[in-house]
């Protein structure tokens, strides 16, 4: 359960078992995911008591294999919300988890309902 002012939201996790294995700064990653995480979970609405769920799984094959990262549950429809702009990803923070995604050889996505960030996997 997260803590924010005017509601708590959980944060549910649902990792893939197979292993997933890249060449990735371990530091960087980390701050990337706990931004991406914060701004999922400050997507509510600040009175909302909610979910935002967390995805991980392997999509692609060996020579293109790739972890697809996904916050589900948030609530960017009908708000002007500046993830959803193309020239935009959202507060310092997210701006700079999109550059480390992208610095990793990623892709980092964002749609009224999910988050989500692309890395390819070493195999």
């Amino acid at each position: 359960m997260t803590a924010r002012p005017g509601g708590n939201v959980s944060l549910a996790c649902e990792i893939e078992d197979s292993p997933l294995r890249g060449e990735f700064d371990p530091v960087a990653l980390r701050e990337a995911l706990q931004a991406l995480t914060d701004e999922a979970v400050n997507s509510l609405p600040s009175r909302d008591t909610g979910e935002v769920t967390l995805h991980a799984r392997r999509e692609g094959n060996v020579e293109g294999a790739e972890v697809v990262i996904e916050w589900r549950g948030i609530k960017l429809a009908g708000r002007n919300h500046s993830l959803r702009s193309s020239e935009s990803h959202g507060t310092v923070y997210t701006a700079q988890a999109a550059r480390i995604i992208e610095a990793h050889g990623g892709r980092f996505e964002c749609d009224t309902n999910t988050i989500r960030a692309r890395l390819p996997l070493s195999e």
